[in-house]
């Protein structure tokens, strides 16, 4: 290689071998396994568990008002639909056949008619 003055100089280029050392220099970081984990005590534990309960059975009341309302309306609709159709039925007009043979002659969908 040459140097500033522009002469020819043999330098042995040192090559380290490119390892990680630097990780293994610095010490294990114990602190955060050493940590103790945080403890609630048992009244706090007790507590939410109690609080987790009341939350679900308002959800399930909730739940429960809801279907039971779907229910009525339901119901309420096969009602007004039965009554419709009781209406319709009253509200046709039936004319009474004393003479049976008249009714021989007639085609079904005239019977049906009627």
């Amino acid at each position: 290689m040459k140097n500033s003055t522009g002469e020819f100089t043999e330098s042995i280029a040192t090559i380290a071998p490119k390892l990680n050392r630097d990780k293994k220099s610095t010490p294990f970081n114990r602190s955060m396994v050493l940590s103790k984990p945080i403890k609630s005590s048992w009244k706090k534990k007790m507590q939410l568990k109690n609080e987790k309960r009341n939350v679900k059975a308002i959800e399930q009341s909730i739940k429960d008002e809801k279907q039971a309302a779907l229910d009525e309306k339901k119901r309420r609709r096969e009602e007004n639909q039965k009554r419709r159709e009781e209406n319709a039925r009253k509200a046709e007009i039936v004319q009474p056949i004393n003479n049976l043979k008249k009714l021989g002659k007639k085609g079904s969908k005239r019977i049906r008619k009627v």
